[in-house]
């Protein structure tokens, strides 16, 4: 081989080796500017994401406040359901004349009659079911005291008439320390006749406790004096309450000991001896076994 194509070669050689060279140099900008470019996508994709998941925070904080006030509206739209059903029954008219005493010095009714009427209304939005009611005057003992009771009387619509209604003279195993709710079956004591002397206001004489129920079940209480003035006062309407004067009667919430003292107490004041009782069992009222 002479010099001239020795020559020749090398040339071809190191054209071809910078050629390469270009070529790599090349590829490698290309992918550097390719890779750049995925990361900037990557970087724009991801904070992408993150508003993404904000934007869905936002959106369930939205739909959980939606919600939220879907249920207060719900609940609203239920209780004015409620109320606009709720009866409140109460009397209207003063009872009979023949129910005071003739004894004007008398601070009570008079508690001997068979019968005792009493005019009832409702003023409430619904119909009032499963009426009872109770007439106590003061210190109103279970079974030694009478007082005028009235039980499962008629349905009472807001749009009837007042309704004059009889109550039973008879006794009753409710004694007036019972209570509806927070508040006492029975009255206030009387004054005594020294304090009548300077007392220009009138005093409780009895004390009507009416109990009912609406179209959902719900059980309620109206409780209103009677004053010397022959006037009815100190109306209390009690809403929703667990226990009604029948679970009263039934004794529902009396532990069956405390029930079956008090009982014997009383037939002790009737004048019966311990040895005239039947023996009774926990859970047995002393009326169940006679």
């Amino acid at each position: 081989m002479d010099a001239a194509t020795a020559t020749t070669i090398q040339a071809i050689a190191a054209a071809i080796s910078a050629v390469s060279t270009v070529v790599l140099v090349g590829v490698t900008i290309y992918y550097a500017v390719q890779t750049r470019r995925t990361v900037r996508e990557m970087e724009r994709s991801r904070t992408m994401t993150g508003r993404t998941v904000e934007e869905m925070h936002n959106q369930v904080a939205v739909a959980r406040e939606q919600v939220g006030e879907m249920r207060a509206q719900r609940t609203l739209d239920e209780e004015s359901r409620y109320l606009a059903q709720r009866p409140v029954v109460y009397p209207v008219e003063p009872l009979a004349e023949d129910m005071m005493p003739a004894d004007s010095a008398s601070l009570t009714l008079v508690w001997d009659r068979r019968e005792c009427a009493v005019v009832l209304a409702n003023a409430g939005g619904g119909i009032a079911t499963e009426l009872c009611g109770v007439l106590m005057g003061p210190d109103a003992r279970p079974v030694v005291n009478p007082r005028y009771t009235l039980w499962k009387a008629v349905p009472l619509r807001p749009t009837d008439a007042p309704v004059s209604m009889t109550m039973i003279g008879s006794a009753s195993k409710v004694g007036g320390a019972a209570c509806i709710g927070s508040r006492s079956l029975e009255p206030p004591l009387p004054p005594s006749l020294d304090d009548m002397a300077w007392r220009a206001t009138p005093y409780v004489i009895a004390r009507l406790t009416l109990t009912y129920r609406d179209v959902f079940g719900c059980k309620h209480a109206s409780m209103v004096d009677y004053t010397s003035m022959q006037r009815w006062e100190n109306a209390v309407f009690l809403p929703n309450i667990t226990q009604d004067l029948e679970d009263l009667e039934r004794g529902y919430g009396v532990p069956p000991s405390a029930q079956i003292a008090e009982e014997t107490a009383e037939l002790h004041v009737l004048g019966f001896e311990d040895n005239d009782l039947p023996q009774t069992t926990e859970g047995t009222s002393v009326e169940e076994t006679l």
